[in-house]
């Protein structure tokens, strides 16, 4: 096993391809109706990255590489759900909107006034409100 490792620390290419397959294959895997999809290559993504025994370097892709597939990771997500989402918004969706930003509001409401009475920086506001 530290032989594969080993090659795929020298051979970056390969260890890109290999985390695109094996999460594409996980994302296709269907139980009761609910699949990974995309998602599957970032899980793949994630159990390789915490794939790093004692002393070794982690698996790691130029920075490059990097932002190119967070790019094109969210655009495929953005794809995959987009028709779902405005079909959603279409049919009920416009009460259902108007009810969570009612709730982020009112959130943000609390947040800001328990802010201020306790004193808290406008930092520790914006994470209590997260």
């Amino acid at each position: 096993m530290a032989d594969f490792r080993a090659i795929l620390e020298h051979h970056p290419p390969l260890l890109l391809f290999l985390v695109i397959g094996l999460g594409y294959l996980f994302g296709q895997i269907r139980v009761r109706g609910f699949g990974f999809g995309v998602a599957g290559v970032l899980f793949a993504g994630l159990a390789f990255g915490a794939w790093q025994p004692a002393g070794a370097a982690p698996l790691t892709l130029p920075r490059e590489v990097q932002e190119v597939g967070l790019i094109l990771f969210v655009y495929a997500v953005g794809l995959s759900s987009g028709p779902g989402f405005f079909s959603a918004l279409r049919q009920r969706g416009l009460r259902c909107n108007a009810a969570v930003v009612i709730a982020l509001l009112l959130g943000a409401a609390a947040a800001l006034a328990g802010g201020l009475l306790l004193g808290l920086s406008p930092g520790l506001i914006g994470g209590v409100f997260c």
